[in-house]
């Protein structure tokens, strides 16, 4: 391994272009153990109970209390081409441009739940005053008969805004209050507030049933509609149109049982579930209707067109009629030669069909004169009344007429403010634009192909002019005898259609059930109990999981076994003293005996070398890697064994002050050719141990540890010392102990129980896999019985004014070390 990088090494630095080096070991770092898991979760037992019988009486009282909710539904037919039954009244309609049946599912849809709709429903339904009766805890919504009634002259303005209160008496008398003291005017036949120039005050009082409650603003009684109906307390509200309207358009869904059907289901969620299917069933019967009235006008304006058109033209025909018969009487008949015959039959189609032209061009003039004028096309002149077959012309006068019509619904049932009559006059004026454009068109056309006729005309009158002029006057009124005849006959045709038509007109749709029966929908209860149950479960759960997953730290021996195949050399127990010096001689506490098995094992590791330099650290601070090296220098010591420690921590050392030794020269003093090596050597209290300080802290560590005097030094060293430990920098925030890895016949990592993070440790196994020529072993340090969700204990604060538990450099926040001296942990005795 290169150790003489300036960057210093990582892990990860090893790894790059070590392509001969053996792979690491694939370890198992996620063991799952439902045995431990039930345990953990048995040891909080009382907190389930707790919190399932919390989470069970919540449920209980929102069952009670709530406020329940009723969704009801009716279904809906909308019928189509397919379904129309043939030669029936649609047909005529449709024939005549003038209706187009195929509606889209999706505009219906739209309609049921538009405001509209919604206000045509509520105008016939007594929503307009509701009814709450008041409970203990809840007050809950009443429709229908229920003992009162509340009757408002409707000539005369009333109180809204109010919340009327009635408290029953006895059976002649209640008392009545609002809950506010002054009230908004408002004119319920208008529909609109009326402005008062005095505060509108409703007096409260006790009255007498069926007594007249009369003030400035405000006229109406209270009816019993039930000879016995229980006492209590009851309130009532008005409502304006507006007010309804929009709620229950609102509250109204409308969905296509599927694409390939024109079945609707309409629903709509209620507190009431009677005002619910009232409303359903009085909605579905305003929208079929709506759409009946809308066939049947359509089929009169028709109608009252051709009966007018018929009266003009039979003026013609009867002109034309008594004008042929007086020719005839007064001239004799004879026939036409043959040539003369072809001129004048050619002549007279020619004539019809500029007759037919001019009829067309004075049709586009019309409805240039409705386009320029802005008239209102739903009673329009149809273009097949003209003769015009011009499908584009026929499509543009059907949109304009049904959006007339659409208009006029609007304004039947809102004002010129609002939001869908912008809609359907911003329709009308685009389709005003297409059709005046078209029109020029085609009253350019038809002028060019009527002048062209004339010309053709008079070249055959030329040629006709040979005629004797009593046939060619014969055959000019024939002509228009018979041009009104055909016109007549046809005007009759379809007026008896359009009657037939109007007779057979049935809605276009149809209701298949109507809303009879509401379910509840909230609340659920058993399924509350089920939920609360199961919260009341997980709550505990999802909290012990949670305390585990962010108490991301080795908590056993097993654990640690899992996440990594380096060999683990001892386990020591938690500190309970002040000290960190816990091998004293004689002693026999658990601890103790634990650096004593770690001397131990040491003597199995590294067996072909008598002397060993042993280096120790650790991944981050705070997990007793001082702590260690110190009571392991000193078990040693205490075994005759010539032990050295050396303090190479060169960024933050500690001095080491549990042996009572001045930290007046170090290893950064030798280093530098300050000091030689005996004055950094100093002598301790304890027989065998010798400790080299580190000395001042440098300002590039990493750097004057590869210096050659270092080499040297530590040759030196191991010919004197049977052990020589050297605490280092944690090897995972700074690359110092890359450096002294070369001098070390064994490296030992420090994990700490509880303290250590799990990604850490196979950082560690990374390491361990690159370096897998040395010896490599852990310590597991402050190992406990069970594992703890709480604080960490023992040592680590003697560390703390050197290393954060989160950091390692002086510029890192010590938020951690406040809170400790804030609240100072106690010893366990």
């Amino acid at each position: 391994m290169n150790t003489s990088s300036d960057n210093g090494h990582t892990a990860n630095g090893q790894s790059n272009g070590q392509a001969t080096i053996m792979q690491p070991v694939k370890i198992n770092d996620e063991t799952f153990n439902i045995r431990e898991l039930l345990e953990k979760f048995f040891r909080f037992w009382p907190l389930f109970i707790i919190s399932i019988g919390i989470a069970i009486t919540v449920a209980y009282f929102y069952n009670r209390y709530s406020q329940p909710r009723f969704v009801t539904n009716t279904t809906l037919l909308i019928k189509d081409r397919r379904n129309s039954s043939v030669g029936g009244g649609d047909s005529f309609l449709e024939g005549m441009s003038l209706v187009n049946i195929q509606r889209n599912v999706e505009n219906e849809v739209s309609m049921l739940k538009s405001y509209s709709i919604a206000e045509a429903t509520i105008r016939e339904l007594d929503f307009g005053i509701s009814y709450y009766q008041e409970g203990k805890i809840r007050t809950s919504e009443v429709y229908g008969n229920f003992g009162l009634k509340v009757s408002i002259d409707s000539s005369h303005t009333q109180l809204f805004g109010l919340t009327y209160t009635i408290e029953v008496v006895d059976s002649q008398t209640f008392k009545i209050k609002t809950d506010q003291a002054a009230g908004i005017p408002f004119d319920v036949i208008q529909q609109k507030v009326i402005p008062a120039k005095e505060v509108a005050i409703f007096k409260s009082g006790l009255y007498r049933f069926n007594e007249l409650i009369e003030g400035n603003h405000y006229k109406f009684k209270i009816t019993k509609t039930d000879e016995v109906f229980p006492s209590g307390i009851y309130l009532f509200r008005f409502h304006t149109i507006a007010e309804l309207a929009g709620s229950y358009a609102g509250a109204v869904q409308v969905r296509q049982l599927s694409k390939t059907s024109s079945v609707v289901d309409l629903s709509m969620e209620m507190t009431s579930p009677e005002k619910g299917i009232a409303y359903l069933n009085k909605l579905a019967e305003v929208y079929i209707s709506i759409g009946l009235d809308e066939k049947n006008m359509i089929a009169e304006n028709t109608l009252r067109f051709i009966d007018n058109y018929i009266n003009e033209i039979s003026d013609s025909l009867s002109f034309s009629e008594d004008r042929l018969q007086r020719f005839r009487t007064d001239n004799r008949f004879f026939d036409l030669a043959a040539e003369g015959t072809l001129l004048v039959e050619n002549l007279e189609k020619i004539k019809e069909e500029r007759e037919i032209q001019q009829q067309q061009l004075k049709y586009y003039n019309y409805l240039l004169d409705y386009v320029v004028k802005k008239k209102d096309f739903s009673d329009i002149i149809a273009p097949s009344v003209a003769r015009i077959d011009d499908p584009i012309l026929i499509k543009q006068v059907s949109d304009l007429s049904e959006a007339h019509l659409q208009r006029k619904r609007i304004l039947a049932t809102t004002t010129e403010n609002h939001p869908q009559f912008e809609d359907n006059n911003k329709r009308i004026q685009a389709a005003l634009l297409t059709l005046e454009e078209s029109l020029t068109n085609a009253t350019k056309i038809s002028a060019t192909v009527i002048e062209g006729l004339s010309k053709r005309i008079a070249t055959i009158e030329r040629a006709t002019i040979k005629l004797p002029s009593t046939q060619r006057n014969l055959k000019s009124i024939e002509r228009k005898f018979i041009l009104n005849e055909d016109l007549f006959v046809y005007l009759l045709k379809k007026r008896a259609e359009a009657g037939i038509a109007k007779a057979a007109n049935l809605p276009d749709n149809k209701v298949i059930d109507h809303a009879a029966r509401a379910t509840q929908i909230f609340p659920k209860a058993q399924y509350n109990y089920t939920v609360a149950f199961v919260i009341g479960l997980l709550v505990p759960i999802v909290l012990i999981l949670i305390l585990s997953y962010f108490n991301n730290a080795i908590t056993n021996r097993k654990e640690l076994e899992s996440l990594t195949s380096i060999p683990i050399l001892g386990v020591i127990g938690h500190n309970n003293k002040p000290s960190r010096l816990v091998v004293v001689p004689g002693s026999k506490s658990v601890i103790a005996e634990a650096f004593r098995s770690l001397r131990s094992n040491l003597q199995y590791v590294a067996r072909n070398k008598e002397r060993k330099t042993i280096l120790i650290t650790s991944t981050i601070s705070g997990e007793g890697k001082t702590f260690s090296t110190n009571n392991l220098a000193y078990v040693l010591a205490l075994s005759g064994k010539k032990t050295l420690l050396m303090e190479i921590d060169l960024r933050k050392p500690t001095g080491k002050d549990d042996f009572g030794i001045s930290a007046d020269v170090g290893l950064t003093h030798y280093l530098v050719g300050k000091a030689n090596k005996e004055q950094i050597i100093k002598k301790t209290q304890f027989e065998f141990l010798d400790v080299i300080q580190a000395g001042e802290v440098p300002p590039n560590p990493s750097e004057i540890l590869m210096d050659e005097k270092m080499e040297k030094l530590m040759l030196e060293l191991q010919d004197e010392y049977d052990y020589i430990l050297m605490d280092s920098s944690p090897i995972g925030l700074v690359s110092d102990a890359f450096e002294l890895i070369k001098f070390a016949d064994l490296v030992l990592f420090v994990v700490r129980q509880n303290y250590t993070k799990r990604d850490y440790v196979s950082k560690l196994e990374e390491i361990y896999q690159i370096e897998s020529a040395r010896s490599f072993n852990i310590i597991l340090n402050d190992a406990k019985m069970q594992g703890s969700y709480g604080g960490y204990y023992g040592y680590g604060r003697y560390y703390g004014h050197a290393y954060d538990y989160q950091g390692y450099y002086d510029e890192e926040p010590k938020s951690r070390n406040f809170i400790k001296k804030l609240f100072p942990k106690r010893n366990r005795s």
